[in-house]
């Protein structure tokens, strides 16, 4: 799978620490969901052996977002928020902020540019970043992270080791 799609946003990539990068990002987000994602993915040729290379995909993040909702007949948005909520106590968490919550977005700020830059738009289904909480809620979220839920150890297990001290897990590099 491509890192990013649509695939001219891996080539933005590639200057990831740019000044430019996320003005160019968000120019290639707008107005991008899930039809175009449908578009874009039927131009993905998966080049093999399969499993020989890793490469991260944030398309393929997006992709299983899109499987979960299928699973359980639920938007991966709610799937996401009752998970959250119930596992974590997290009540303060979103993909998408309410108008009425804008305001307590924290700016953000891309490399070593001390200029603002804006939130990136939402991916078609969240999946591949962009979730949005409070300090609290961050806080429980570590706490989560750091218990014994079995969703938790799941997601912490090793699936593939490339070294002693360094595996893949389903969507994160483990140290």
């Amino acid at each position: 799978m491509p890192g990013m799609l649509p695939l001219q946003v891996n080539e933005v990539l590639r200057d990831f620490t740019a000044h430019a990068t996320p003005a160019k990002l968000n120019a290639a987000y707008a107005d991008y969901g899930q039809p175009r994602f449908w578009q874009d993915l039927h131009t993905v040729s998966i080049k093999g052996p399969l499993g020989k290379d890793y490469a991260y995909s944030s398309a393929g993040t997006e992709l299983v977002a899109h499987t979960l909702e299928k699973i359980h007949g639920a938007p991966y948005e709610s799937l996401l928020a009752e998970f959250l909520a119930r596992e974590a106590g997290m009540h303060d968490t979103w993909l998408r902020l309410r108008a009425q919550d804008a305001n307590r977005l924290a700016p953000g700020y891309h490399s070593d540019n001390p200029v603002g830059t804006t939130p990136m738009p939402l991916l078609p289904w969240g999946a591949a970043g962009a979730l949005k909480a409070t300090m609290p809620e961050m806080v429980k979220y570590l706490r989560l992270q750091l218990s014994n839920h079995p969703a938790v150890t799941e997601s912490h297990k090793p699936l593939v080791r490339f070294a002693e001290d360094f595996s893949i897990g389903y969507f994160w590099n483990i140290g």
